[in-house]
């Protein structure tokens, strides 16, 4: 079993981090619109830089399509984009938008990250008491 890294990559403090270390990916245009997800540690074994670069062109349409953040009896959150890199680069970042119907309410308890990639099925779990900075959630 491998083992991937998945972090709220819009949450505020960890855009607030990345900022003080110069280090932010995110514009802040796509932090008002976007709740993101970063995935990243991927690796397929034997796979040479052209093989990746060339899946990845195919992938990220179905990576799109494939995945999802999901509430307790509420309609899933369609991925709007996927960025990135499948292996040997920063991951990738999957985008879902923030609109008023999808709006993630500290009520909603937990929100699951589900992502079908071609050879990993990835799923992450995140309590939203434990996502909370200023008193406020903070996705």
């Amino acid at each position: 079993m491998r083992t991937v890294t998945v972090r709220w990559e819009s949450a505020e403090p960890i855009h607030a981090a990345a900022k003080r270390l110069n280090n932010s990916t995110l514009p802040e245009s796509d932090l008002a619109k976007f709740y993101v997800i970063h995935v990243s540690n991927l690796q397929v074994p034997g796979a040479n830089e052209s093989a990746i670069a060339s899946e990845m062109a195919r992938t990220k349409d179905r990576l799109k399509s494939q995945s999802k953040l999901t509430r307790k009896n509420k309609a899933p959150i369609a991925c709007a984009k996927v960025t990135g890199t499948l292996i040997g680069g920063p991951g990738l970042m999957f985008f879902f938008p923030k609109e008023q119907d999808s709006e993630i309410k500290a009520g909603d308890n937990e929100v699951q990250f589900e992502a079908e990639l071609t050879t990993l099925d990835v799923k992450a779990k995140f309590p939203l008491k434990n996502m909370t900075f200023g008193g406020r959630l903070a996705l």
